[in-house]
């Protein structure tokens, strides 16, 4: 045993320095050099215009420790030459030596106390306090062991009273630190307190060597130089991983702060869309009270009213499309130029007389692993942009185009490609207007990003494109130059299944019914709305303007009510919570919902029939009457 603990010694020895003399000196300092400097340039790296005080006092740590073990290792370079006297170093060496040891340690201490203990205060007090007495100190040290060595040149500094002092000083501040540091428990704090404790621990044994008469001082001193070291690598993990984190912290206040812009711009566009179509909605809702006496004015304001209704509706699903994240449907389809063709009116009205629209639809009809409605709203925001993009007018081109898998035999005719030849549908939207710059494509995609005025646009429109097209794992490409136009580019699937082509729901004759009918619905002008189209339809309603008045009145009515139609969202109890509740009472009746965002119905209460808002008298008893078959 006391041949491996002679070993071991000799490691630390020849690591840490105190065993092997100058040479290994060199080794410690060297290390200790390179281990403060790399914390030194990665603090120094990291610190900003604005850092807080904890960051400044832990680069003057970095620092001081730095200039200590490069101090010393010139020195040892200089002695091992014989530059510079033995008389002359033991003059101003040990007062220097070890008063940038306590200055290096106080000052991380304090740097650490500031990170750690609260309130803040008690690190500034710590920091004044123990610079104060080193720096005052060194000052008497220096002057009296001056004057102990002019009248004995012999005399150690192990003699001298100074370095008595030294080692109680620093083993009380540094106990001082332990007991604020572990004052709560964490494992950052923990590991803080173990590198203080080595600190600790290197005072104590000097304390011990000295009251021995140094007898241990070939035991304790490799030790303690090792103690020494190998605490600035802990000190340097702590320290980054609290930059780490501070890191983080920084750049979720700097995403907050963006996402409050976002909403803020997102808000204004919202507000200025929203609000322009309130104004057509009121100012022909006006007009046609004015025109009574000419129906043909009526209609047309009743039409303008409609349309803008939709065009409220297309904002709304842009925001909810935006937001939600639905499961990919793999057997949907859309033909790109149906699609097209169905919304040229509604295109050539949105874009007005000065815009021109240029068709290039494929032959064959291209079909794409899409859906219909979300296709719609690809295509029109396309076109707006595009629009946009020519305040003066100009011609918009819509192309359709089937991308085959394998270069055809020359002479074949296309519209004889077989089905499974198709690897992509394109949907080609151009426009000659102001283009973009890179910089701009590079952020086209990102949400609420626009070139518009505030209040003057929403940013969704390429944002809410783009999350359509990757929910069904196409691609989306821009073609743009400044002042020479843009080129988008759609890349869809092929669809699995062909269009089976139905007649809109408005456009069937629905008929009502004499059944009883138990409504909840929060929004009095809404459950007014309903109620008044379904009794005009023959049937009987009973009005609920929450869950619990839904409860009281199934009870009430139990024998009669033959469908539950209930609102989602509402107050107190939202709706699948009431029909849980009145199941017992009515188990025979079967329920409908109306929700405005059914994408976002989740679990089982997917498997509930669900109604969109906003909806019209055609859909409405067409639900209600599908229920009840």
């Amino acid at each position: 045993m006391e041949a491996l603990g002679t070993f071991a010694l000799e490691i630390l020895g020849e690591i840490g320095g105190g065993r092997g003399g100058a040479i290994n000196d060199l080794t410690r300092f060297s290390l200790g050099m390179l281990f403060w400097s790399i914390m030194l340039v990665g603090a120094l790296n990291a610190r900003r215009r604005n850092a807080l005080l904890r960051d400044k006092l832990l680069i003057a740590g970095f620092f001081v420790g730095f200039a200590r073990d490069f101090f010393m290792l010139v020195v040892t370079i200089l002695g091992l030459h014989n530059i510079v006297s033995a008389d002359t170093l033991a003059l101003f060496l040990p007062p220097i030596d070890n008063m940038l040891m306590l200055v290096a340690r106080a000052v991380i201490a304090a740097a650490f106390l500031h990170y750690i203990v609260r309130p803040s205060e008690i690190s500034r007090k710590f920091f004044v306090f123990t610079l104060g007495i080193c720096l005052a100190t060194y000052v008497i040290i220096a002057y009296d062991w001056w004057i102990a060595v002019r009248a004995d040149p012999s005399i150690q500094f192990s003699q001298h009273w100074s370095v008595w002092f030294i080692h109680y000083f620093g083993a009380s501040f540094i106990l001082v630190t332990i007991f604020f540091i572990l004052q709560q428990s964490s494992r950052i704090r923990k590991v803080v307190a173990i590198t203080f404790i080595m600190y600790f621990m290197t005072h104590m044994l000097m304390l011990v060597n000295l009251h021995t008469g140094q007898r241990w001082e070939q035991v304790f001193l490799p030790i303690c130089n090792n103690l020494d070291l190998w605490a600035i690598p802990i000190i340097g993990f702590v320290y980054w991983r609290e930059q780490r984190d501070q890191h983080a912290q920084l750049q979720a206040e700097i995403k907050q702060t963006e996402r409050l812009e976002l909403i803020g711009q997102l808000s204004a566009g919202v507000s200025h869309d929203f609000k322009n179509h309130l104004q057509v909605i009121r100012g022909y809702a006006e007009l046609a009270q004015i025109q009574q006496a000419q129906p043909e004015k009526v209609v047309q304001c009743i039409k303008e009213i409609s349309d803008t209704v939709d065009r409220s509706v297309a904002l709304v699903n842009q925001l909810l499309a935006f937001s939600r994240r639905d499961n990919v449907e793999k057997d949907v389809s859309a033909s790109l130029n149906d699609v097209v063709t169905d919304l040229t009116p509604m295109l050539s009205q949105l874009l007005g007389p000065q815009y021109q629209l240029d068709f290039q639809l494929a032959k064959g009809s291209p079909t794409a692993r899409f859906d219909t409605n979300e296709l719609e709203q690809v295509v029109v925001n396309l076109v707006v942009n595009a629009r946009d993009a020519m305040p003066d007018g100009g011609v918009i081109k819509l192309a359709t185009r089937n991308v085959y898998s394998r270069k055809r035999k020359s002479g074949t005719d296309s519209d004889d490609a077989r089905p499974q030849d198709v690897e992509k549908v394109q949907l080609i939207i151009s426009d000659s207007g102001v283009g973009m710059s890179q910089a701009t494509i590079q952020r086209a995609f990102e949400p609420f990003y626009t070139t518009k005025a505030v209040g003057q646009g929403t940013g969704l429109g390429l944002s809410t494109v783009y999350g359509l097209v990757q929910k069904q794992e196409g691609k989306i490409e821009i073609d743009s130059q400044l002042y020479a136009g843009t080129t988008v580019t759609v890349n869809l699937w092929p669809a699995k299944n062909q269009i089976n082509k139905s007649l809109p729901v408005d456009s069937i004759d629905v008929l009502g019914g004499k059944e009883h009918i138990l409504i909840a619905e929060d929004d009095e002008s809404v459950r007014n709305l309903v109620y008044e189209l379904l009794t005009t339809a023959g049937y009987t309603v009973y009005q609920a303007n929450d869950g619990y008045q839904a409860q009281e009145l199934a009870r009430q009515h139990r024998d009669s009510i033959e469908l539950l139609l209930f609102d989602v969202a509402m107050p107190k109890m939202n709706g699948y919570l009431a029909y849980e509740s009145i199941f017992p009472v009515l188990p025979n009746a079967p329920v409908a919902f109306v929700s405005a965002d059914t994408s976002r119905v989740k679990g089982y209460q997917a498997s509930y029939p669900h109604l969109a808002k906003p909806f019209t008298r055609a859909q409405l008893l067409s639900y209600v009457r599908e229920q009840l078959l």
